[in-house]
């Protein structure tokens, strides 16, 4: 217990000298990052709707492929991407026989914003997944989860505590939720330089907040996207998505704010949708494929479940 206060006040005090050196300096997105392609379009055959998955939450959700198909694909986007993130990949699974979707998470893009003043839970965003599942007839067909970046945390969510409602996880660029904390714990001090913005954006919002304003998100387009290839995203599609944080910039912190929740969770004898530090982790109970790229800045592909099966892109980054 000595060592475990130990860590925490050392990732306090660096998160905190390395919160203020960020929050003085003003970062932008390297130039010769983003391509001048076109934004990309979706496929002719894509229908829109909002998709009602509990009371008080309706989720916009892009359709595709045979509404017969025994196989069904659910694309669950991260921060801050949308569902627009995922436009090739629901026109290519969809001629391909499936049923696709994709949808926007709560309080982004066509989703409503969540409500309890942007108040999130694991457990209100695996209960969006699930509700999904319910509301489009998807029982008794082959559910796959296609997740990356925050939206695989939910999607892990549904693999361990829900795994009647799916058949199988890919899982990109994120590993088991309970062996992402074990890995950082373990290698503190060093982990620190990779998730110090967990407790800079879960702890000080409104700095935060105003901190991204004030450089119109300058940060973010470099800390997410300056560390892809050049040329994986283009200046359209970036531009699409800022405009999203900037129309809901009072809703996207509730992901920070909820993994901040989440890390001081890990660390207390609690009941956790992963587990915690004191009762172990809880495992995925369907088959699950975890995908990583050799240069993500975030990700270490030591956090790999073992016996699990994995591919590594080399060219790949946080984004694959």
């Amino acid at each position: 217990m000595i060592v475990l206060r130990a860590l925490v006040w050392y990732a306090a005090i660096f998160s905190f000298a390395y919160s203020v050196y960020f929050h003085l300096s003003d970062q932008q997105l390297p130039e010769g990052i983003l391509s001048d392609g076109p934004l990309p379009a979706w496929d002719s055959g894509v229908s829109f709707k909002s998709v009602r998955v509990d009371p008080t939450l309706e989720l916009s959700v892009a359709m595709a492929g045979p509404e017969d198909a025994e196989r069904v694909i659910i694309f669950v986007h991260g921060f801050p991407d949308m569902k627009v993130s995922w436009k090739p990949h629901v026109g290519y699974f969809a001629n391909r026989g499936y049923r696709v979707m994709a949808f926007d998470t709560r309080g982004n893009g066509g989703s409503q914003p969540t409500g309890d003043g942007g108040y999130l839970s694991l457990d209100m965003v695996i209960r969006d997944i699930t509700g999904l599942i319910d509301a489009t007839n998807c029982q008794g067909k082959e559910v796959y989860l296609v997740c990356h970046d925050w939206g695989a945390v939910p999607a892990w969510g549904v693999a361990v505590n829900a795994p009647t409602k799916i058949t199988g996880l890919i899982s990109y660029s994120v590993p088991h939720p309970h062996l992402y904390m074990t890995y950082n714990l373990e290698t503190m001090p060093m982990a620190l330089r990779k998730i110090w913005y967990f407790l800079y954006w879960g702890a000080t919002t409104p700095l935060g907040l105003w901190k991204s304003q004030r450089n119109d998100f300058g940060w973010f387009k470099s800390f997410i996207w300056g560390t892809s290839e050049p040329g994986t995203f283009s200046r359209a599609e970036v531009d699409e998505l800022v405009d999203n944080m900037r129309a809901r910039d009072d809703q996207m912190f509730s992901w920070y704010q909820m993994g901040f929740r989440w890390m001081v969770e890990f660390l207390l004898p609690v009941e956790s949708p992963f587990g915690t530090v004191w009762s172990g982790p809880r495992p995925a109970k369907v088959p699950v494929l975890q995908l990583f790229g050799a240069g993500d800045a975030y990700i270490s592909q030591e956090m790999a479940i073992p016996g699990v099966r994995s591919e590594y892109i080399p060219a790949g980054s946080h984004t694959i």
